[in-house]
Formats: structure tokens, sequence, C-alpha cells
């Protein structure tokens, strides 16, 4: 049975919401944690997130938050087909040490609405990174940045267009996403139903 004082001090505070200050700082830290991006999901190698400064990894992180809004909010997606990709010559970064090296031929397929990571090869069969590419059923969106909002839908777009249907390969492409593909030829191909 409460008695008048212990009443009127839940109703009062009396000290209740010093109890529970902590808790909720507690509760928020765990959520907010869950939501934090570390180097791998920026793209970074470890050696390069320890050189970066508290502000500079903090920017990065704020600037990934930024894109992954802007992605969940793109819900466009067209009625286009299949298609199947082949990304050949050139050369793209690898990590670590950030590092162009040329890449073996990779092939791949996407359905509209659908994103994935292709990974490049280097010749060595040392190095390796993962591409992104998006696919609205219109556009291949290729090579978006993890960090930079401007670059958040890739760097290299490539529009349907009716030559796809028997193949089309474009010629000397170059990105400037978290892979920086130099000099690289694309073939698109409708897959037929």
């Amino acid at each position: 049975m409460m008695s008048h004082n212990s009443f009127s001090c839940v109703r009062e505070g009396c000290g209740g919401e010093i109890i529970l200050r902590p808790v909720i700082i507690i509760l928020s830290t765990l959520l907010l944690m869950g939501c934090v991006a570390g180097p791998e999901q920026l793209g970074f190698s470890k050696q390069q997130w320890q050189g970066m400064s508290e502000k500079e990894r903090q920017q990065m992180r704020i600037a990934h938050q930024e894109i992954q809004k802007s992605l969940a909010a793109q819900k466009l997606i067209y009625n286009g087909p299949d298609i199947q990709v082949t990304i050949e010559g050139g050369m793209a970064i690898m990590p670590p040490f950030l590092q162009p090296y040329d890449f073996r031929a990779t092939q791949f397929q996407i359905q509209p609405g659908r994103c994935q990571r292709v990974q490049l090869t280097s010749w060595e069969q040392i190095h390796s990174v993962d591409l992104s590419a998006c696919y609205d059923g219109l556009t291949l969106s290729l090579d978006s940045s993890r960090y930079d909002p401007t670059k958040s839908k890739g760097t290299l777009l490539l529009t349907y267009n009716p030559l796809w249907k028997r193949g089309f390969t474009y010629r000397g492409l170059s990105s400037s996403g978290y892979v920086r593909l130099k000099n690289t030829n694309i073939t698109v191909k409708i897959i037929p139903i």
C-alpha cells in the first residue's frame, strides 16, 4: 500500500527521473551502436581507418547514413528486362593500399529493382574489390560511393538502349566512385524470357 508521501514523490518525480536517465542513455547508446558503420561497411581497410582523425571518421559515418536513407527512399522500379553485364579490361582501385590493378573479366546477371556487389579480382588473384551495381529496370548504375552522398546513386550510369537486345558494348568507360574504374569495357545484353 502506498502512503500519501510516496504517491506525491512519484507524481512530482523525487529523483525517479534520475534512475531513468542512465537507463535511457544506455538504451540509446546501444541502439546507435547498431546503426554505426565501421570501416568495412564504408569501404576502408583497418589501416586506412586508423589513419583518419575522429572528426574524419564521424564525417564518413554521417555521409554513409545519409546515403542509406537516400537509397531507402528510392523505390521507383521500371518493369524492364533482366540483363547480363560483362565487365572487362581497364583497371580498378583495390584495397588495402588503394592502388589501381588490371582485373579479370567478370559477368553477372541482374533483375530490375536489385542491387548487388560484383567482385573484381586482379589478374594475379591477390587483390579484389566489390563493385556496386544497381538496376531499376531502366538504368544500370555502377560504382557508387560508400561515403559521398553526391555519388550515392552510382558514378557510371548506363540507360536502357534498344541495342541491349542483341548486346551492346560501351568502350573506354571510367567512373569516380569507390572502385574508380578506368578505361573499362562494359557489355549489356537483355536476357531473353
